[in-house]
C-alpha cells in the first residue's frame, strides 16, 4: 500500500514537473516571439499599377514566413494608393485600401497604383498578428521610380520642372530646370539625353548638350541644372530681352529643356532594325519685371509588323498647339486617302509628305499632327490611334501612347523699389527747403536706396505731376494723387477741386512750356536722380497755395554716345504706355512774396513713400505756413473780443 502511494506520488511529481516545464517553455517562446517585415520594396513608373507579391513584401513570425492572418497596415503614404481587387459579375473592381492580409498578398489581389503626377512615391507599413497580438516595427519601402510612362507604345517624356527666382537683396538671378531619366533601360531602350539652355538648338544626339546651365544635382531618376548669375550679367546674355513698358522694365527669356530619346525600330515585314533619335521639346517663359520614355517603339498591327510609327519631334508650336512630327512606315504600297487620329484629345493631321525611300515594298510618310489651341495646363497622356484609310476603305490602325504635360503660363516676378523725395533751395541739394515763392526754382531729389544699379539704365523721372490747392479757401483732400487731377491736355486747372494741375515730366520727357523750364540735375549716386523746375506762369499770382508732386520713377535706357563724367547721361526716349513703377508724393508750400519764413529742417518731415499719407502731408503743409503782419493783427483782435466776453 505504501509502495502504491509512493508510486502515485512520484507520478504526480513527474506530471507537475512536466507541466511546469511546458508553461515555462511557452513563456520563453512568448518572450522571444517576433514579427518583422523582412522585405519591402517596389519598382514602379509614373502612373503604373504593380501587383504585389513576395518579391515586393514579406514578413517573418517567430522565424517562419507569416501566416495568412497577418495584417499589413499602411501608416504613411504619398503619391499613390494600395488597392484590393475583387470580381463582381465577372467585372474587376479595384477598391482603395489602407490595410490588407498576408492571404490577400498570396492571392495576388493587392496592387499599388502610382498617382501619375511625376512625383516620387513613398509608403510605410507595419505588420500585426491578430492571434499573438505582435506588432512589427515600421518598415519604409525602398522604391525605384521613373517619371517616364512604361510600355513599348509610349512616346513623349515627362514635363520638366522649371523654376526661377531673383534675390531682392543681392539681385542674383537663379534659373533651375529638373529633367527626368528613364531609369528602367535596356540595350534597345537606352537612357535619354538632355538639351538644356536659354535658346532652342535643333539637334538630337546620344550625349547631353548643356548650355548656360550647370549640373548641380543628379540622382538615379532626375538631374537638376541651374543658372545663377548677377542681374547685370544676366542682361548681357543675348537670349535675354529687355522690354520697356512705361516705368516697368520686363526682362524676358525662355528656358528650353529637350529630351533626346534614342529608339530601335524594326521595319515592317522585315527583321531589319534601325536606331533613330527623336526630340521632345519643353519650354518655359520667364518674365522678371523691374518696377521700380522611352522604350523600343514598335507599333504592331499583327504578329508580323505591318505598320510602324517613329516619332521625330514633339513640341508646342508657334500657334500654341501640341505638334507631333512622326514617320509612318507601312508594308506594301497602299494608296492612303485619309489620315485621322482618335484618343483622349483631338489631333488633326495637318501635313503629309510621302517618301518611298526607294523601297518598293515599304511606303514611308512624314506626318504632322496638331492638337487644338492649348489653354492652360493640359495633360495629353493617353492611348491614341493613328488611322490610315486606303482607297479600298481598309483601315490601318497604328496605336500609340502619348506622354506630354504642357507647362502653364510664364513664371513672373516683380520687384518694386520704394522711393522718397526731398526739395531743396539749390541744385547741389545741400539746403533743404519746402516753402517757395513764385520766383523760386524748385530742386527735387528722388532717392531709391534699395533699387538695383543696372548697366545702360538710369534711375529717372517718368511721369511727374504738380497740383495745387488754395491754402485758405479750398478744403485739401486727405490722399492727394495729382494724376487724378490731370486731364488729357497735360493740365487740370480747377479740375475736381484742384486750383491748378500740370505735368512736369511726361513719359520721361521734361516739360519746358508755360515757364516750367524743367530739366534734370546730375547726381553722384546710381540710386537717386534730380530735377528742377520753375513755377508755371499761371500760379505766379502771389496767392498762398499748398502744392503736391506725384512722381513716377523708372529705369530708362542710356544713350552712351552722349555719356559724360557725371552719372546722368542723355537718355533715349521710347514710346511706352503709362504704368506705375514706384510713386512718390511730395508736399510743398507756395507763399506770397515777402512772407517766406524760416525754412530750416522743413524736409525732415517731408519725406514720403508709397504709403501716401495725405493727412500727414496736409498737416505738414499747414504747419509750414507763416502768417504775415495783417493776419496776426486780425487774429489778436478776435482773441481780445473773445476774452472780454469770457471775463
Amino acid at each position: 500500500m505504501k509502495s502504491q502511494q509512493a508510486s502515485n506520488f512520484q507520478l504526480l511529481n513527474t506530471t507537475s514537473l512536466f507541466i511546469c516545464f511546458y508553461f515555462l517553455f511557452s513563456i520563453v517562446n512568448i518572450v522571444n516571439a517576433q514579427l518583422t517585415i523582412t522585405r519591402n520594396q517596389l519598382s514602379i513608373s509614373n502612373g503604373e499599377s504593380v501587383t504585389l507579391n513576395s518579391n515586393h513584401l514579406a514578413s517573418m513570425l517567430n522565424g517562419q514566413p507569416s501566416p495568412s492572418q497577418v495584417i499589413y497596415r499602411v501608416t504613411q503614404i504619398t503619391n499613390g494608393q494600395f488597392r484590393l481587387l475583387t470580381n463582381t459579375n465577372n467585372k474587376n473592381i479595384y477598391t482603395p485600401i489602407t490595410q490588407f492580409t498576408q492571404g490577400n498578398l498570396n492571392a495576388g489581389i493587392v496592387s499599388f497604383l502610382h498617382a501619375n503626377n511625376q512625383q516620387f512615391p513613398s509608403y510605410t507599413l507595419t505588420a500585426q498578428d491578430p492571434v499573438t497580438g505582435l506588432i512589427s516595427p515600421d518598415s519604409t519601402a525602398t522604391i525605384t521610380f521613373s517619371a517616364f510612362h512604361t510600355g513599348n507604345k509610349t512616346i513623349g517624356a515627362p514635363r520638366p520642372i522649371f523654376e526661377a527666382d531673383i534675390n531682392p537683396q543681392t539681385f542674383r538671378v537663379t534659373l533651375r530646370i529638373t529633367v527626368f531619366k528613364k531609369v528602367f533601360t535596356t540595350t534597345t531602350n537606352p537612357e535619354v539625353n538632355f538639351n538644356i539652355g536659354l535658346s532652342r538648338k535643333e539637334q538630337c544626339t546620344s550625349s547631353d548638350f548643356i548650355r548656360d546651365f550647370q549640373l548641380i544635382s543628379s540622382t538615379n531618376w532626375y538631374n537638376i541644372y541651374e543658372l545663377q548669375t548677377s542681374l547685370n550679367q544676366f542682361l548681357t546674355n543675348p537670349n535675354v530681352q529687355q522690354v520697356t513698358n512705361g516705368p516697368v522694365i520686363d526682362i524676358v527669356t525662355n528656358m528650353y529643356a529637350t529630351y533626346m530619346i534614342t529608339q530601335v525600330t524594326t521595319w515592317p515585314g522585315t527583321n531589319q532594325q534601325e536606331v533613330n533619335c527623336y526630340q521632345v521639346v519643353y519650354s518655359q517663359r520667364y518674365v522678371l519685371s523691374l518696377a521700380l520614355a522611352i522604350t523600343n517603339v514598335n507599333f504592331n498591327v499583327t504578329g508580323v509588323p505591318a505598320a510602324v510609327l517613329k516619332p521625330v519631334k514633339i513640341f508646342v508650336n508657334d500657334f500654341n498647339k501640341l505638334e507631333l512630327r512622326v514617320i509612318v512606315m507601312i508594308a506594301g504600297n497602299p494608296t492612303i486617302n485619309t489620315w485621322t487620329v482618335t484618343g483622349p484629345y483631338v489631333f488633326t493631321v495637318t501635313d503629309v509628305i510621302a517618301d518611298n525611300r526607294n523601297n518598293a515594298t515599304i511606303s514611308s510618310y512624314l506626318l504632322a499632327l496638331q492638337s487644338n489651341v492649348i489653354n492652360g495646363i493640359v495633360n495629353f497622356f493617353g492611348d491614341y490611334n493613328l488611322i490610315a484609310t486606303t482607297n479600298t476603305n481598309t483601315q490601318i490602325i497604328i496605336p500609340y501612347r502619348l506622354q506630354y504635360l504642357t507647362t502653364g503660363g510664364p513664371i513672373q516676378q516683380q520687384l518694386i523699389f520704394n522711393t522718397t523725395a526731398l526739395t531743396f533751395a539749390d541744385p547741389a541739394f545741400t539746403i533743404p527747403k519746402s516753402q517757395f515763392t513764385s520766383s523760386d526754382t524748385v530742386n527735387v531729389r528722388v532717392d531709391a536706396p534699395l533699387s538695383p544699379t543696372l548697366d545702360f539704365k538710369d534711375l529717372s523721372p517718368f511721369n511727374v505731376v504738380l497740383c495745387c490747392f488754395l491754402t485758405f479757401t479750398t478744403a485739401i483732400p486727405q490722399n492727394v494723387d495729382c494724376r487724378n487731377y490731370l486731364n488729357n491736355n497735360g493740365n487740370g486747372n480747377g479740375n475736381n477741386g484742384a486750383d491748378f494741375t500740370t505735368a512736369i515730366f511726361v513719359n520721361g520727357t521734361p516739360i519746358t512750356t508755360n515757364g516750367l523750364n524743367t530739366n534734370e540735375i546730375p547726381t553722384p549716386s546710381e540710386q537717386n536722380y534730380g530735377f528742377q523746375f520753375n513755377l508755371p506762369f499761371t500760379i505766379r499770382d502771389n496767392e498762398d497755395r499748398t502744392c503736391f508732386l506725384t512722381i513716377e520713377s523708372s529705369f530708362l535706357p542710356v544713350d552712351n554716345s552722349t555719356s559724360t563724367t557725371t552719372k546722368k547721361r542723355r537718355r533715349t526716349t521710347v514710346a511706352v504706355t503709362k504704368q506705375v513703377g514706384s510713386v512718390t508724393q511730395k508736399v510743398i508750400s507756395l507763399v506770397a512774396n515777402g512772407k517766406l519764413g524760416d525754412n530750416k529742417n522743413n524736409n525732415g518731415t517731408n519725406n514720403n513713400n508709397n504709403n501716401n499719407n495725405g493727412g500727414a502731408k496736409r498737416s505738414e503743409a499747414m504747419m509750414n505756413m507763416n502768417l504775415g503782419k495783417v493776419e496776426w493783427t486780425v487774429l489778436l483782435m478776435v482773441l481780445s473780443i473773445v476774452m472780454s466776453f469770457v471775463f
